[in-house]
């Protein structure tokens, strides 16, 4: 997902700028063909240095080119196809329901994912989930969607009063989470009446080179 989101405001920046591919890779000393890629859509992982030298001339970070925080003067409409949503903490994710139409986000990102209006991303906290989701990575989490067997959610734990990201199995006579880490001896957690699913997992993201 990240690298279409990167030719989408790439190629948007290049439109306000009045730039073109050949003559935004001279100035920039980006070789014309990681440009092309680049905008294009074609490079699955573009080189930190490239994408630095794009951000740079710019005058915007890395992450803002990644879609990962907002650019001033391009909005989510202004951008076709992506949305942006408020990365959001654990604790604020519990009660979500109840602060989302007056929460002011300090950090967002955006996503071309079919998402709800209350949907919002996380910043992972341990490797409960490694190494499918390690500790770090971004998730986009709907609170809209069902969840099916084997979906990804995040959940409420009522005793605990702890919220959890974890793989939901309904197979079975009754409901649990299972954590994916090998490394890591998480038991079978039997979901209780009280405990409540805040969302499904939409997108994951990481990026390594921060």
């Amino acid at each position: 997902m990240e690298k279409s989101m990167i030719s989408i405001i790439l190629k948007r920046l290049m439109f306000e700028h009045g730039i073109k591919p050949m003559e935004l890779a001279r100035r920039t000393k980006v070789p014309q063909p990681t440009v092309h890629r680049i905008v294009s859509g074609n490079c699955q992982n573009p080189h930190q240095g490239s994408l630095a030298a794009l951000a740079q001339y710019f005058n915007i970070s890395v992450a803002q080119l990644k879609g990962f925080e907002p650019i001033p003067g391009i909005t989510t409409e202004s951008v076709q196809g992506l949305k942006k949503i408020p990365i959001i903490s654990f604790q604020e994710a519990a009660v979500w329901p109840t602060i989302m139409d007056d929460y002011k986000p300090i950090h967002t990102l955006f996503t071309e994912g079919n998402v709800s209006a209350k949907a919002f991303a996380l910043l992972l906290n341990d490797n409960a989930m490694f190494p499918l989701f390690s500790e770090g990575s971004k998730i986009v989490i709907d609170p809209e969607k069902t969840p099916k067997n084997r979906s990804y959610v995040l959940v409420l734990i009522h005793n605990q009063q702890n919220v959890i990201f974890r793989q939901l199995i309904t197979e079975g006579e009754k409901p649990y989470l299972k954590s994916l880490s090998p490394d890591l001896q998480f038991q079978p957690l039997f979901l209780k009446e009280q405990d409540r699913i805040l969302g499904v997992l939409t997108e994951a993201r990481k990026s390594y080179d921060e």
